[in-house]
């Protein structure tokens, strides 16, 4: 049993209060002296040469006090890596996507500067634009850029085991398409960044919006032709990310342009409109997708060919398509895997990481084929998956080493939280509306280590009143990590969280550390506060040792006062021992620690998996099984989840609050791409460019009953044994839903979103116009019998002959 005073408690977040009294500043909140306001001019074209632009009637505007091009900044490209810098601050030559930043201006209030921006004239030379990755990748496409042969941004091809013997000696074999739409990140607070160019410093100060400032600083140093050094960000309040909000954005570099062509402050905001045009947004994919599996549902590999919209720019594209295929080597075991993956540029705009970042895409596809393969085999589809569950200790066929694992756990108990033995496949019916179970599997990385810049460092401080500051670079987008980092500094030093204070990042003083991004604040940035906190504890113990003629290793922090291990009457005060460093010693009370993914799974080798897909990405990894119960109304093809259950392996919840709200989180997302969201383009233009009619699920959608389960494993190398708790529900979310809907109808869906008139459409086309007549939704032991239609022959199943 834990004993654990802190850590592991449900405590209040530390911005709570400030958030809730609306005392919390976010970008769009700071207001400096003399401040100006921009807009970004944005392309009405999809592809087109930029001929001319004419700021002249702009500029005659009195309050119009400047306008930015693409000419204004150096000619010089920036990209997540060396090979992938495709962008500029802004177009020089030519727009790629209607919505892409092509000027900007500043004027003395906000409609001003809007009224500039419309008598800005920009002429342009309509191009030839193609909108599908698949065209685009046909001889004689539009190109959209030179260095890219057949629009091609990014290749990923590895082949572990022998993939042609495991089809070949396989019972069965199925093969299938599937194809998942582009959707936002739907954070509430939109773009926002204020800029100030500091004329005898030759530097520039920025509050902006944003997840990764270490990030942000190192491309808009390139874009502006600045030093890092010379750029100074502080991090306010983010008013949400989930992955959306790493990248420099053409409001960036404009802002700190015209902040220094005009000698003033400047304030740029979007309006949500413009986020939905500009911003980037997750890959749509089509995964051709073929198992291998014996009679007994054990899976012997897969073949996959996924091709990717990346849209108009590279970003982290490369990323996203190996996550998804390295993402098929968990949660179960695959011996044989042949992965061939394009991301393909397109004039909309580009895609990018969101919550799951490419793996909710091939867990939706494979996840729902092994429920269809269960009805193919006869098998229980819980079944299939128990008996090719990865367990502690595997090592799998791409080189992830599986550390702990809570799978077995999680599936047990999702399949007894939706009644899965008495309820599936059984026929649930009352008027026009029949029910249905399903269940999915998901696995992530607590963060991961793919080179370049992965550690994270955190530096204490201890004041004269014995209040313990914390700093460090992984801000809080609110998730509530800095309760958590805090939570853990707390449990360390024997202290409350009343005593501990955390400061939002600022780039004078970063700390070295990429950011918040894959779930890896808790694991790795978590793990840099204890090490911390153990060089404090170390010179406290030093200073007292002396004071009470002790050992320092017979010390110990407990309930604010260092004492004797099995003696604690015998110590001192926690002030009294920071006096003791100040005052006796002379010492300012000061420690930093650091961690890096590489120190927890060092001995598993170096990991090459951008090129060679294979190595260990991190150091551990989260397990989770969703269950879902939905009820489709046959007569208008409306969906409605009932029940979710969500077990998920997070090592050990710090804050089962937060954890919980994470979960919520998660499971919002993969309700939201299963049955509602879509950034519904023709030929280029956005025809859902707001929440209205987007289709966000709002409460109204949510289930009327949610369960979460925490399974505690115990990880080794995550601190307190914590690993992820961010991301990974929303992977196994989607398919549970889609799973459900196939128990509940008989018909598999695998294009999203499943929207009302998909499903009575499929329900035409499957059973005739009287189909609820049908004896599938009338007759309990003919829904046995035939096991489920196979949906609109979206796919197709065949046996295969041993050679």
């Amino acid at each position: 049993m834990r004993a654990y005073r802190v850590v592991g408690q449900r405590v209040a977040r530390i911005d709570a209060r400030e958030k809730v009294t609306g005392h919390a500043l976010y970008a769009d909140d700071v207001i400096l002296p003399g401040m100006l306001y921009g807009k970004v001019i944005r392309s009405p074209h999809a592809h087109a040469r930029i001929v001319h632009i004419d700021a002249g009637a702009a500029l005659r505007r009195r309050g119009v006090k400047a306008v930015v091009t693409g000419r204004d900044f150096p000619d010089v490209k920036f990209g997540f890596t060396k090979p992938t810098q495709d962008r500029r601050a802004l177009p020089i030559d030519k727009v790629r996507y209607i919505g892409e930043g092509v000027a900007a201006v500043a004027a003395t209030d906000k409609d001003l500067a809007a009224e500039a921006a419309d008598l800005v004239r920009i002429d342009y030379e309509e191009l030839p634009a193609v909108f599908d990755p698949e065209e685009a990748m046909k001889p004689g496409a539009p190109r959209l850029h030179e260095h890219a042969e057949n629009n091609v941004s990014a290749i990923c091809r590895f082949n572990f085991g022998d993939i042609e013997e495991a089809f070949r000696v396989a019972d069965h074999v199925r093969e299938d398409s599937f194809s998942t739409q582009a959707i936002m990140h739907g954070y509430l607070e939109p773009f926002a960044i204020v800029a100030r160019y500091e004329v005898v410093t030759d530097r520039a100060t920025l509050w902006a919006a944003k997840q990764s400032p270490y990030i942000i600083y190192r491309n808009l140093a390139r874009g502006l032709g600045m030093k890092p050094s010379q750029l100074r960000i502080i991090q306010p309040h983010v008013g949400g990310g989930f992955g959306g909000k790493h990248e420099p954005f053409d409001l960036d570099f404009s802002a700190v342009m015209l902040s220094k062509m005009t000698g003033k402050p400047v304030k740029i905001t979007c309006d949500m409109e413009e986020v939905f045009l500009s911003a980037y947004r997750r890959h749509p994919m089509r995964i051709r997708l073929a198992v291998a599996a014996r009679r007994d549902g054990t899976l012997l590999g897969y073949r996959c060919r996924l091709i990717a919209d990346g849209g108009a720019y590279a970003g982290v594209g490369h990323m996203s398509i190996y996550l998804a295929g390295a993402f098929l080597s968990l949660p179960f075991k695959v011996p044989n895997l042949r992965y061939d993956a394009d991301r393909v540029y397109t004039n909309k705009p580009f895609s990018g990481a969101l919550r799951g970042h490419g793996i909710p895409q091939m867990r939706f596809a494979a996840e729902s084929q092994l429920d269809a393969l269960g009805r193919d085999l006869g098998l229980d589809p819980l079944d299939i998956r128990m008996r090719n569950r990865v367990r502690q200790g595997d090592k799998l066929a791409n080189g992830f080493v599986v550390t702990s694992c809570g799978l077995t756990e999680s599936l047990e108990l999702a399949a007894e939280a939706v009644d899965w033995t008495h309820t599936h496949g059984t026929l649930r019916r009352r008027g026009a509306k029949v029910r249905g179970i399903g269940l999915g599997c998901g696995s992530l990385s607590s963060g991961s280590r793919m080179g370049g810049h992965d550690a994270s460092t955190a530096v204490i401080r201890v004041h004269e009143d014995g209040k313990v500051h914390l700093l460090h670079g992984s801000p809080d987008v609110g998730q509530g990590s800095n309760t958590v980092l805090a939570q853990i500094l707390a449990e360390e030093l024997g202290l409350t969280m009343d005593d501990i204070q955390t400061t939002l990042q600022d780039s004078d003083f970063l700390i070295f550390d990429p950011g918040t991004y894959g779930s890896r604040v808790t694991f790795t940035t978590g793990a840099a506060v204890r090490t911390a906190a153990a060089e404090i504890r170390r010179q406290l113990f030093e200073a007292v040792s002396k004071e009470i003629e002790c050992a320092p290793g017979d010390l110990i922090c407990k309930e604010g006062r260092i004492v004797v291990r099995g003696n604690e009457d015998r110590g001192v005060s926690f002030l009294h021992g920071v006096r003791l460093c100040y005052y006796k010693e002379t010492k300012p009370l000061m420690a930093h620690g650091s961690a890096t993914p590489a120190e927890f799974t060092a001995h598993f080798g170096d990991p090459k998996q951008l090129t060679s897909g294979y190595g260990n990405l991190s150091g551990s990894y989260s397990f989770t099984t969703q269950g879902s119960e939905v009820e489709v109304d046959l007569e208008t093809g409306e969906i409605s989840v009932l029940h979710f259950a969500s077990a998920h392996d997070c090592g050990y919840p710090i804050n089962p609050t937060l954890v919980e709200g994470q979960l919520d989180g998660s499971v919002a997302g993969g309700l939201g791409q299963a049955l509602f969201e879509n950034l519904e383009t023709v030929d280029g233009l956005l025809l859902t460019p707001n929440f209205t009619d987007y289709g966000l699920p709002t409460s109204m959608e949510s289930p009327q009953r949610s369960e979460h389960f925490h399974i505690e494993t115990d990880d080794q190398f995550g601190p307190y044994g914590a690993k992820e708790s961010g991301e990974g529900t929303q992977i196994s979310t989607l398919p549970s839903i889609v799973n459900a809907i196939y128990d509940a109808t008989g018909i598999w869906f695998r294009h999203l979103p499943i929207t009302p008139d998909k499903v009575v459409k499929a329900l035409q086309e499957t059973y005739g116009a009287n189909y609820l007549d049908h004896p599938f939704f009338n007759d309990p032991a003919a829904r046995r019998r035939s096991g489920g239609a196979d949906g609109r022959g979206n796919g197709r199943s065949r046996r295969e002959e041993r050679a």
